[in-house]
């Protein structure tokens, strides 16, 4: 079959060329497979040009030199080639009619190991049909299969609960067109069968199928996959690949083989497909060649035709998909993807990997597979609040209490144009709070000043969930741009701010009674609390802490000021707030509030109620307008108030945190009861 990495052929002239055929005929070649006066003859010229095309690189099409390190190179001058020609074939193969034989490459053969023969008495093969997807271009096919890589008759390997992969779908060596399949010895469309351009004959593979890419590159594992093939970063799409004869409407079969790079599906010029990025798996994609609406997916994002048409090869990685117009279901793989809906319900799973899922217009669905671990971005960019957002939790789903996040808004900064990014991890966690897969992160991008929301959370298939089936949610949100974040809950929270610059709070325009932990992370924060009790830590960072919103929430809050210099405020209700590292500003509000200090240098603005402070040694604290003034220096604690009674709207308790050995300095108002409690106290 020729030496090293290189494969020659010519073609049958003359019966110079295969002369040994006379010296071997008896002992090698079973007396059935020729006439005891073969007619020879050369090839049509049709029929060397498909030959021609099957051998070489194409920059799309999968053929032999495109995924083995081998070249096949044509020269009829070669002393020891491979010959393909014609001959007067006798015999049949099951029910397909004798078109070809093909010697394989078993050194036992001789002389003949690699050799073709065609038919010259089938005009299928010999002058006509050879345009791809016709029976004799993969007839060229098939027979260069068995010649060149030793393949054999699928229909000898898959029988009994296998033979459905006896199909040109999978392999070549099939004699089984894609989607049809035989019954007493006639050829018989199935629901997903291909047809060619007339909507009546078959479409026939024109390309090497997922099986025999897998079965030739075995062969040749010596020499190895031929990873140069379009190994820089690839678009695959309509007419790149996708795609036949520049007729978007005709049928097509294709097998993806990719040397590496980042790459992408692109089916943006067909209309309702499913695209699955994994090895191995299949994609519906386009036309099945007979129905004028013959497409994969119906308006309800329902697979409703397999025609599993476009394959990914085994050991080929493609990164990215993108859908169409039309409703979409899209899967991604193991690696890092990127997933665009585009126009229509799509539908969009990411399997494994750090993925980003773009759902586009229209009304979407995000599934988060808890199995693989992964981490899923979710872009709502284009969803409005007239669409319907679904995030459809799969998998190992289990416990007494899940955590989900509903209502994500983003708005964004328009700094210079860029958009702002903020991720916010969803979690599952058994009764006892402990996490039962690993975290799946919602990432938001969007250049709108308001972007859509989840609506509708399923679990595994199940009805859609209420609100009310799951009463606590966590969340965990990295702002690394400069934007905003809004967050409306229906049940209680847990919210994590992250290393960024966040606003964390309800929708303004609403009221959630419910009780939320808050907190801020790095960064310099604007947190609101909601309505009901709330817990809010600001955090590192310079942050402005709101207990409750403005429209009139009455929750009794309790705010952590952290590092940083902070502006705590604690709205409605009865709060507690605590002072962090910094210079801080304190207002409890109008109600009973609670001050623990512990910075030297905060200031509380205080409004009516019955107020305490609780006050460690080395602060200075300072009422707004100067109503009361605390200082404190070589033990020594100085009150002034300076305004009104205390009890109608001052400070009324104090509690030093510390031991007062010399002697206290009190100045005090004179109307209202006062209490000063010096000594010391734990918190």
């Amino acid at each position: 079959m020729g030496g090293g990495s290189n494969i020659k052929y010519k073609y049958y002239v003359s019966s110079s060329d295969i002369e040994y055929y006379w010296d071997e005929f008896d002992n090698l070649i079973p007396q059935s497979a020729f006439e005891s006066s073969p007619a020879f003859a050369e090839l049509s010229s049709g029929q060397k040009a498909a030959i021609g095309s099957a051998l070489s690189i194409s920059s799309y099409t999968v053929n032999f030199s495109d995924i083995i390190n081998y070249t096949f190179s044509y020269d009829q001058n070669a002393s020891s080639p491979l010959v393909i020609g014609t001959g007067d074939l006798a015999g049949s193969y099951q029910e397909m009619p004798q078109s070809g034989l093909g010697f394989g490459p078993d050194a036992e053969l001789g002389p003949f190991a690699g050799d073709v023969w065609f038919d010259n008495n089938q005009a299928a093969t010999f002058n006509s049909l050879l345009s791809k997807g016709q029976f004799g271009y993969w007839n060229v096919l098939h027979e260069l299969g068995h010649a060149f890589a030793g393949l054999n008759h699928s229909h000898d390997v898959f029988v009994n609960d296998d033979v459905e992969f006896d199909s040109q779908q999978y392999t070549i060596m099939s004699y089984v067109p894609a989607g049809w399949y035989f019954e007493e010895g006639e050829l018989l469309a199935g629901d997903n069968a291909l047809y060619w351009n007339d909507g009546e004959t078959p479409l026939y593979a024109y390309g090497l199928q997922l099986f025999d890419i897998a079965a030739v590159q075995d062969s040749y594992n010596s020499v190895g996959a031929n990873t140069t093939t379009r190994n820089t970063n690839t678009t695959y799409s309509y007419g790149n690949g996708l795609g036949r004869d520049g007729d978007y409407t005709k049928a097509f079969l294709y097998t993806i083989w990719d040397g590496g790079g980042t790459d992408t599906l692109d089916a943006s010029y067909f209309y309702d497909v499913k695209i699955d990025l994994r090895e191995g798996h299949f994609s519906s994609i386009g036309f099945n060649g007979k129905l004028e609406n013959g497409y994969a997916v119906d308006g309800n994002g329902d697979v409703i035709r397999e025609i599993q048409n476009v394959a990914i090869a085994y050991g080929t990685i493609i990164e990215n998909a993108k859908g169409t117009a039309g409703n979409d279901y899209l899967i991604g793989n193991n690696y890092n993807n990127k997933l665009e809906g585009g126009y229509g319900d799509d539908i969009l799973d990411g399997k494994g990997g750090h993925n980003e899922l773009w759902g586009g217009h229209d009304n979407d669905t995000y599934v988060i597979d808890t199995d693989y671990g992964s981490w899923n971005e979710l872009n709502l960019g284009s969803a409005s609040h007239t669409t319907t957002e679904t995030l459809s939790i799969i998998g190992d789903v289990t416990g007494d209490d899940i955590y989900f996040l509903r209502n994500i808004y983003s708005s964004t900064a328009h700094n210079g144009g860029e958009a702002t990014y903020m991720q916010i991890g969803i979690y599952a966690f058994d009764g006892n709070g402990v996490p039962i897969s690993a975290p799946a992160f919602v990432h938001i991008s969007s250049d709108n000043n308001m972007v859509g929301d989840i609506d509708v959370i399923t679990i595994n298939g199940g009805a859609a969930l209420t609100f009310d089936d799951l009463p606590n949610f966590a969340v965990s949100m990295d702002d690394v741009g400069t934007g905003e974040l809004i967050i409306g809950e229906d049940e209680e929270s847990n919210i994590y701010g992250g290393s960024g610059n966040d606003i964390i709070g309800a929708n303004p325009t609403d009221a959630y009674p419910y009780n939320n932990n808050i907190d801020g992370g790095g960064g310099n924060d604007i947190i609101y609390g909601m309505s009901g009790d709330d817990e809010i830590d600001g955090g590192d960072g310079n942050d402005l802490l709101f207990g409750d919103l403005s429209n009139g929430g009455t929750g009794d809050d309790i705010i952590y000021g952290g590092d940083g210099d902070d502006a705590i405020y604690g709205g409605g209700g009865d709060d507690i707030l605590y002072s962090g590292a910094g210079n801080d500003f304190l207002s409890g509000g109008p109600e009973d509030d609670i001050y623990y200090i512990t910075s030297s240098s905060a200031v509380i603005a205080d409004g009516n109620g019955y107020d305490i402070v609780y006050y460690a040694a080395g602060g200075n604290l300072y009422r707004r307008e100067y109503d009361l003034i605390v200082e404190s220096e070589a033990g020594q604690l100085v009150i002034r108030g300076q305004f009104g009674s205390f009890a109608a709207g001052g400070i009324d308790v104090i509690s030093g945190l510390f031991d007062i050995s010399s002697t206290e300095v009190i100045t005090v108002g004179t109307d209202g009861d006062d209490d000063y409690n010096f000594g010391t106290s734990n918190w």
